[in-house]
C-alpha cells in the first residue's frame, strides 16, 4: 500500500518538478538570450537529470517509503522559492 502512495507521488512530482525547472529556466536562463521552454521540456529535463544522477539507494524498510514521498513532493515547490527570492535579488 505504501508502495501505491509512493507511486502517486511521483505522478504528482514529475509535473510540479517540470513546472520548477522551467520557472528557473525562464528566471536564470531566457535573460541569457537561451530559448524559453515550457513544463513538458522542464519535465524531460527533470527525468533526464535524475536519470543520469542514478537513483538514490532503496528504503531499506517501508517506513522510509513516506520519507521518500515526502522529499519527491516538497523539493520542488522548496526550490521553486529559493530560485524566485535569488531572481528578487538579481532585479535589485
Amino acid at each position: 500500500m505504501k508502495a501505491l502512495g509512493l507511486f502517486i507521488a511521483s505522478l504528482i512530482s514529475i509535473p510540479l518538478s517540470g513546472f520548477t525547472v522551467s520557472a528557473l529556466w525562464g528566471w536564470f536562463l531566457v535573460p541569457l538570450g537561451v530559448p524559453a521552454i515550457g513544463i513538458a521540456h522542464g519535465c524531460g529535463i527533470s527525468l533526464i537529470v535524475g536519470y543520469l544522477k542514478g537513483t538514490e539507494s532503496e528504503p531499506e524498510s517501508t517506513g522510509e517509503l513516506p520519507l521518500v514521498a515526502a522529499k519527491a513532493l516538497l523539493n520542488p515547490p522548496m526550490y521553486l522559492a529559493v530560485g524566485y527570492l535569488v531572481h528578487l535579488v538579481m532585479g535589485l
